[in-house]
């Protein structure tokens, strides 16, 4: 038994759990069109990752009742991949928004989205394992 498809399992845990975190640190006050920012996981499109890290979070659950193996590393990957990649678009989202913001408030990334890069990294790098070496095949009963 393997321990990649609980690494991948515990990193789309953890990516989805994020959600429900806060993604963005705002100090100071601020009026006008930036008070509304979206702060929390939820309001940055916190559903769109859930279903993106549902997919290795499922191939983790097939693999642990099963095999994990090259087809459920594949989906892995691409739940992994497609996840980090949106959450390198929101962390330019919230870089954008700092410079927006500069001499009226400091807005800086929350510890929420790092938990979310990290656990769509985690589930990318297994899904990446689980391809190069996937877990053997049980040979059959007689």
């Amino acid at each position: 038994m393997k321990q990649t498809k609980w690494i991948v399992g515990g990193g789309a845990l953890l990516g989805i759990v994020s959600v429900f975190l806060d993604w963005m640190k705002l100090d100071g006050t601020v009026t006008g069109p930036l008070a509304a920012l979206p702060k929390s996981g939820m309001e940055n499109g916190g559903p769109v990752f859930i279903v993106l890290l549902a997919l290795p979070l499922i191939a983790a659950a097939v693999g642990a009742a099963k095999r994990f193996g090259r087809g459920m590393a594949v989906l892995a990957l691409l739940g992994g991949l497609l996840a980090a990649f949106m959450a390198l678009v929101k962390y330019g989202d919230i870089t954008d928004a700092a410079k927006l913001a500069k001499g009226m408030a400091t807005i800086s990334v929350a510890p929420g989205y790092w938990l979310l890069f990290v656990g769509s990294t985690v589930a990318l790098v297994g899904g990446i394992v689980g391809l190069i070496k996937p877990e053997p095949a049980t040979p059959a009963r007689a």
